[in-house]
């Protein structure tokens, strides 16, 4: 039988670590932009990144967020809008440190 539920369709569940929602325009080009300006901060190191995103993430996009060592351990990727009230909740809004929108480059 054929699952009609997606990995990605879950809930973060936040422990003692603290974590910002990223949504907007998720894509290989701007998530790896954020990740390099997010990290080179000094004390976000240990931070953990849930991004909600309309669709689920393309092969590209997958193999940055999920095959990088120091990435996949942080990264939470969801399915669902940001104009949803159920998504932000799943997402944990209510307790993330920040919320940043990605733009569209074109």
């Amino acid at each position: 039988a054929l699952s009609t539920t997606s990995e990605y369709e879950g809930k973060y569940s936040p422990k003692q670590n603290q974590h910002i929602v990223v949504c907007g325009a998720i894509n290989y080009t701007g998530v790896l932009y954020f990740f390099k300006e997010f990290f080179h901060e000094i004390g976000h190191g240990r931070m953990k990144v849930v991004f909600l995103a309309p669709k689920e993430p393309d092969f590209e996009l997958k193999s940055l967020l999920f095959q990088d060592p120091l990435l996949a351990p942080r990264t939470t990727y969801l399915v669902g809008s940001p104009l949803v009230r159920a998504d932000l909740k799943r997402a944990r809004l209510d307790v993330a440190k920040a919320c940043f929108v990605l733009s569209n480059t074109y």
